[in-house]
C-alpha cells in the first residue's frame, strides 16, 4: 500500500508554507486585512499596514508611515505567544515526522484492520492543523472537541490494527476503541474524561465563558486563553498517544529518524517539546495527570 495526500484545493496549500495559519494575526484598516506572523518584527508590520493604507488612501507608503506611523498600536509579540507560537510548530513538525515516516515506509500487508488503521492516523494530519489553529485563536472550546475526536481515532485506529475481519472493523466504536487504549497507556482514560467535559461544555462551566452584572449587562467570552493552554497541554498528550499507536500498529514497516542534538548544544525535538508540556503542567493544574516525559528519544 502506497498513500498519497491529497488536498482539492491545489493551491495555494500545494506547497508547504513558510508560516503557517497558527501563527499568524490580523492586522489592516477596515477595508482590508492581512495575515501576519504573530512574531514577526513591528516594523516589518508598520511597513505592511503602511502599504494597506496607501492603496486605500493614496500617497506613498513612505510618506504615510512617517507621518502617521507612531501613532499606529503594533505591539511585539509577548513571551506567551512566542511560547505557544514555538510549541505549535514542534508539534507540527512531529506531526509531519510521523506522517512521512508513514508515507515512505515498506509494503504492508493486504489486511483489512491494518489498512483501516493506516488511513485514519494518516488523515488526522488535518485535524491536528485545525486544532493548533483553533487553540491559536484562544478557541478553546471548539479545538477542544476536534482534540477529543483526535483521541478516539487514535484509539479506534489501535483497536482495529489487528482485526483482520472487515465487518468486525466496521462494528468498532471509535468512543469504545478508549478502553482499550487505556491498557496501553493508562493515562489516556483520564485524558478522555477531561476532554469529553470540555468539549460538551458542561453547564457547571458556564462560569468561564458567561457572566451577569446587577445591572443586566450580559458578557459572553468567545476566546478563552487560559483554557486554550490546557487544551495545548492537552493536545501534546494525544501526539504522544498518536506517535505511539504508529509504532505499534506500523513499526514494523517505516523507520524512525534518530534524533541527535545539532552541535550537540540545541535541544532535539522531543526535548523541545516536553520541556514545553513541563512549563504548561507547571501552569495549569488540570494537566498534572499527564507524565512528566512523552516523547524521549526512541533509543
Amino acid at each position: 500500500m502506497a498513500f498519497t495526500a491529497k488536498s482539492e484545493a491545489a493551491t495555494p496549500f500545494s506547497v508547504e508554507p513558510p508560516n503557517d495559519l497558527f501563527e499568524m494575526e490580523l492586522m489592516g484598516a477596515h477595508r482590508f486585512y492581512v495575515a501576519v506572523p504573530v512574531c514577526a518584527d513591528v516594523e516589518l508590520k508598520r511597513r505592511i499596514l503602511g502599504a494597506i493604507k496607501s492603496y486605500f488612501h493614496g500617497g506613498s507608503v513612505d510618506h504615510l508611515i512617517k507621518r502617521y506611523g507612531d501613532k499606529w498600536t503594533l505591539p511585539e509579540a509577548t513571551e506567551d505567544q512566542r511560547f505557544v507560537v514555538q510549541t505549535l510548530k514542534s508539534i507540527r513538525r512531529r506531526v509531519v515526522q510521523v506522517l512521512n515516516s508513514i508515507a515512505k515506509g515498506r509494503p504492508r500487508p493486504d489486511h483489512a484492520g491494518l489498512l483501516a488503521a493506516e488511513v485514519a492516523l494518516m488523515r488526522l494530519e488535518t485535524s491536528f492543523r485545525s486544532a493548533m489553529i483553533l487553540i491559536a485563536q484562544a478557541h478553546a472550546f471548539e479545538a477542544t472537541a476536534i482534540v477529543r475526536m483526535i483521541l478516539e481515532q487514535v484509539a479506534w485506529a489501535y483497536a482495529v490494527h489487528d482485526v483482520a475481519d472487515r465487518a468486525e472493523v466496521q462494528r468498532t466504536s471509535p468512543t469504545g476503541a478508549i478502553s482499550r487504549l487505556k491498557g496501553l497507556m493508562p493515562f489516556a482514560g483520564p485524558l478522555y474524561g477531561a476532554l469529553s467535559g470540555g468539549a460538551h461544555i458542561d453547564p457547571a462551566l458556564t462560569g468561564r465563558y458567561f457572566d451577569a452584572t446587577p445591572d443586566g449587562t450580559v458578557t459572553i467570552r468567545t476566546q478563552m486563553s487560559e483554557e486554550s493552554y490546557s487544551t495545548l497541554g492537552h493536545l501534546m498528550a494525544v501526539l504522544s498517544l498518536f506517535e505511539r499507536v504508529v509504532q505499534i500498529t506500523l513499526g514494523a514497516y517505516i523507520d524512525r529518524a534518530r534524533e541527535r542534538r545539532f552541535l550537540d548544544r540545541f535541544a532535539t525535538l522531543s526535548e523541545t517539546l516536553d520541556a514545553a508540556l513541563g512549563k504548561l503542567k507547571q501552569m495549569h493544574i488540570q494537566l498534572v495527570e499527564l507524565p512528566d516525559r512523552l516523547f524521549e528519544t526512541a533509543p
